[in-house]
Parts: C-alpha cells; structure tokens; sequence
C-alpha cells in the first residue's frame, strides 16, 4: 500500500499493473475505497454494534463529503 497525499488523503495499491476495482464499485482517478469500522461500547443497548462486522463502500460525495454504504455481514 501506498499513502497519498492530495486533496483527500488516500491508500492505494502499489505493485505491477495494480487491481482493478471490482464491478460496480465507485471510482475517483483510479481509486476506489473499501472501510470496516469497529465499534466499543458498554451501554448493553448498543452491544449489537461490537459484535457484527461491518464492510464500507466510499466515493468521494462532493463539496468535501464522502458517502459510505454499510453493510453488516451475517
């Protein structure tokens, strides 16, 4: 992985030729971004949170936004 600097600050892969983003996943020059939060907590309301595993879809959103589409895996 490589860090870059720029307007936003991104990882991409590094090596021959690179991967190419899988279908239908969002784009900008080349990038595309994967994220999976972890989340704490101790109120038992909200213990659902710690214990799924989350994957992100991003794309930049305009006007400095991201958006991210999560999905929790079963």
């Amino acid at each position: 992985m490589e860090h870059v600097e720029g307007p936003s600050t991104a990882r991409r892969p590094t090596g021959c030729g690179g991967p190419t983003p899988p279908q239908g996943a969002s784009t900008e020059a080349g990038h595309y971004y994967r994220t999976s939060p972890v989340f704490r907590t101790d109120d038992p309301a909200h213990h659902w949170l710690a214990e799924t595993v989350f994957v992100g879809l991003a794309r930049p959103g305009g006007e400095g936004a991201v958006i991210i589409r999560m999905y929790a895996l079963k």
